[in-house]
This record gives C-alpha cells, structure tokens and sequence, in this order.
C-alpha cells in the first residue's frame, strides 16, 4: 500500500485546551538622557503599555514620582480606553488584544528645584484579572534653569528697559494650550514665541493674555516639519493670569511656546524689520537690523534637533524639548543688539527641519541717554544735560515741532 492509500481521520470530541497566561510590558525603560524640564504645568509623558499574554486583558494604571520629595507631581493619566481613577495617580486601562499597545501619557506639574537635579516619572502596568503580573516603564526628568536665569535679567542696551518675566510650557496634540505669566512695571510689552511640529500644515489662530489679543507679528515654517511664530501685545495688563494659544484645529503633534514680558519699551514696539529663517545645517542664524541700544527677541524650533544652544551673546530664556516622537525642541532667547545689524544665532546638536525668527525690540527714552523727541508735551531737559545739544539738533524731524521755553524755565 502506498501513501495515497493511507486514511487519516481526526476525533471531533478531543478539545485542545490552552491555559490563559497573563502578561504585560510598560516602555520606556530609561530616556537614556533626561528630558529637560523648567517649572511649569501641563507637561506630559508617554508610555507604552502592551499585553504581552495570550488574551484579552484590562490593566490597572499606577504613577509615581521619585525620590519621595521629588520637584515632580502627577496631575493625570490619560489615553485611548484609560478611565481616570479616583486620583490623580491612577488610572484603568479596557481590555488590550494580545500583543497589541496603548498610548498612554502621565501629565505632571514641575516644582522649582535646584538645577541639574534629574528625578523620575514611573508607570505600572497591572494585570487587572491577575494583580502579580506587573511591569514597569519609566523617565528621567532633569530640572532646567535656562541660561537666562528664568525670572528678571537686564537690557544692558538701555538704563530704562528690562527683561520682566519668562515663562513656558510644552504641548502634544491639543488644540490649544496654556500657562501661567506675570507681567509688571511701566511701558510694558509682551511677545509670545510659539515653536511647534506642523505636520499637518496647522498655525496659529490667537493668543491671549488676561484675556486680551494679541496680534501676529511673524510667521516661518519648514515645510510641514517645524513652524514658529511671534505674537505680540503692548502695554498688557499688570498682572498674574494666563496665557492662551489656540490652533486652527487640533494639532497631529507636539510644540513649545513661551512667554517674555518687557518694561521700558517704546509704544511704537518691534522697530525693525522681522527676520526669519528655515533651511539645514548645523546652525540656523539671522542678521536682524538694528541699533545700539535695542534688544533682540528670538525664537525657534526644530523637528528632530537634538538640542539647541545659543551662540553667545544669546541667552536662552526657555530650551524645551517635548520628548514626543518625532521629538520637537522650541527655544526662545534675547541678545543686545548692536549698530546696524545683530548677528543672532543657535548652533544645532544634529541636521533636520528647523526654523527661526527675530525681531528688535526699542526701549524708551531716558534719563541715562537722548531724550526721545516726539510731539509729547512737557517734555523735561536738564540744564547741562549733553544729550541737550542732540535734541535741538533733530527737532526738526519731529511731526509737531515741540516750544522750547527759556533756560530759567529748563527744569
């Protein structure tokens, strides 16, 4: 008999029976680098969480910050299918197929602290039909104090201006986004620098402060890989609130903005041209028109960059990173500016999509130099005052021609 005799036959009463086993896997495990982060709100992390068992399974979702005095607090958990808990720390997950993933992000608050501390963000995932299946994913988070110091800082440019405020704030796929700024002192000026990922061609539609608009100053985007924009506002209110940024629709992927509020600027704002920038290359840079005794405010962001440092004179006032995929670094920055034009300039950690855009910014006059000519009444001079002769001289340019009184009236 030959093989293609041979009758197989199958007993349809056996029943295979395979035993469920449980099992589950939270990444990352490391950053390898820390993310970056300055004091602020609405930062956010994400892990993985797949069901690396046999079947259908609900999770049980656990942060924790550490050491236990950590500058990190958790605020929530949320994701596809995830159920927040009772409290911020804690979430549910519904039930993953085997071998399938859940996106789910950790949102944190950072406190002050000291900088260079780095402390951890943790995720258990927990097998919901089985409590001892359980796996760990975590994320470094180093405290950053940017080179500008985050808070007051000169004009040097000007004995009348300075730097009031910074503050900032990273985002993934909102549709808008807030923090929190202050803003104080006389012939105020704020401007907004907002850096974000425009994969699918998104911009922004407003930002306010205190509830007031701000208007668009400049726009510049590397195709559909890296965007920024500057808005602006003059003489906002003095006040502790909140700053808003919202986006023509939902944004595909993540962004920095920040905030820097200014005394002593002139009424009439930016005073030179905005410049801007997108190309490749380990250095995005600009050549802004100026003068001697302005400020420049700059600001950046790059899809892929791995970091972004100042070429000094410039200070970074805020240089985040998102810690999304693709990752996204927004920096913001001033430098003094110098007669005629201000080389301004970031060098790059590695070559992708990047882009960049400045403006100067005109103190008010004061004592310390020329008085500004204008058609403002009462205007005082000092007898003696040698800025005096260069008034008089330039007199002429002014649209309504100010009355001189007698040197007993000088005051």
């Amino acid at each position: 008999m030959n093989n293609d005799d041979v009758v197989s036959a199958t007993d349809d009463k056996t029943i295979e029976i395979i035993a469920e086993t449980y099992g589950v896997a939270v990444t990352p495990d490391g950053l390898g680098s820390p993310v970056l982060r300055e004091a602020g709100t609405d930062y956010n992390q994400d892990f993985y969480v797949r069901n690396s068992g046999n079947g259908y399974e609900p999770f049980d979702l656990l942060g924790a910050v550490g050491p236990a005095s950590s500058f990190l607090t958790i605020d929530s958990i949320t994701g596809t299918g995830v159920s927040q808990g009772a409290v911020p720390d804690s979430a549910g997950v519904t039930a993953i197929a085997p071998g399938d993933s859940v996106l789910v992000s950790l949102w944190y608050t950072v406190a002050s602290s000291t900088d260079g501390r780095v402390d951890t963000l943790y995720l258990d995932g927990r097998s919901a039909n089985n409590p001892a299946t359980i796996d760990q994913g975590y994320a470094e988070v180093e405290f950053d104090v940017p080179a500008g110091g985050g808070g007051l800082g000169g004009w040097t440019g000007s004995a009348c201006s300075a730097i009031n405020d910074s503050s900032s704030t990273v985002y993934n796929q909102v549709g808008s986004v807030k923090f929190p700024h202050t803003t104080a002192g006389t012939d105020r000026w704020l401007l907004v620098g907002v850096s974000f990922d425009n994969q699918g061609l998104e911009y922004v539609t407003g930002v306010t402060f205190a509830g007031q608009p701000l208007t668009l100053v400049d726009s510049i985007r590397s195709v559909d890989d890296a965007r920024v924009e500057i808005w602006q506002l003059a003489d906002p209110p003095a006040t502790a609130d909140t700053v808003e940024v919202t986006f023509n629709t939902t944004l595909q992927r993540s962004g920095v903005a920040g905030a820097m509020s200014f005394v002593g600027v002139d009424a009439l704002g930016p005073s030179r041209t905005v410049q801007s920038q997108s190309g490749g290359g380990l250095t995005v840079d600009l050549y802004v028109p100026s003068a001697a005794d302005e400020l420049i405010f700059t600001t950046v962001a790059g899809e892929w960059v791995s970091s972004f440092t100042p070429v000094a004179p410039l200070t970074d006032w805020w240089n985040l990173e998102t810690g999304q995929s693709p990752n996204l670094f927004g920096a913001g920055g001033t430098q003094d500016a110098v007669v005629d034009s201000t080389y301004v300039a970031w060098t790059l950690g590695s070559d992708d999509h990047r882009a960049m855009a400045a403006v100067a910014l005109q103190p008010v006059a004061c004592a310390a130099g020329t008085p500004r000519l204008s058609s403002e009444a009462n205007q005082t001079f000092v007898v003696g005052d040698p800025s005096f002769a260069a008034a008089v001289d330039t007199i002429a340019d002014d649209a309504t021609t100010p009355t001189i009184t007698d040197a007993a009236n000088l005051r």
